[in-house]
């Protein structure tokens, strides 16, 4: 059974919907991934090292739909050298090295 704009199943006697949320999303094409150790610039433009441990590229909303301008969340998850855990965006890493 189909609904516009939804879909209909019947599995083992209950009723699942599923909306189709049908939206444009700009796709892009990460520059590197977890596991890899990548070279970020910091602060004033120091260069440090460390190792993408995870990647929220899933979970962030374009800036005009974040209802806020101050604290906007990064894409990044990076354990850097000297023990730290930072957030960076694309924009930030300046270098990727191959997987370990």
């Amino acid at each position: 059974m189909h609904r516009t704009g939804s879909v209909v199943s019947v599995a083992r006697g209950r009723v699942c919907f599923t909306v189709a949320v049908n939206y444009s999303r700009k796709v892009t094409t990460p520059k590197c991934a977890v596991g890899d150790t990548v070279q970020l610039r910091r602060g004033r433009g120091a260069l440090v090292t460390g190792t993408v441990v995870e990647d929220f590229g899933d979970f962030l909303l374009p800036a005009d739909r974040l209802g806020r301008e101050w604290a906007a969340p990064h894409r990044w998850a990076i354990a850097v050298e000297g023990g730290t855990l930072t957030f960076a965006d694309d924009d930030d890493i300046v270098d990727v090295s191959d997987r370990s």
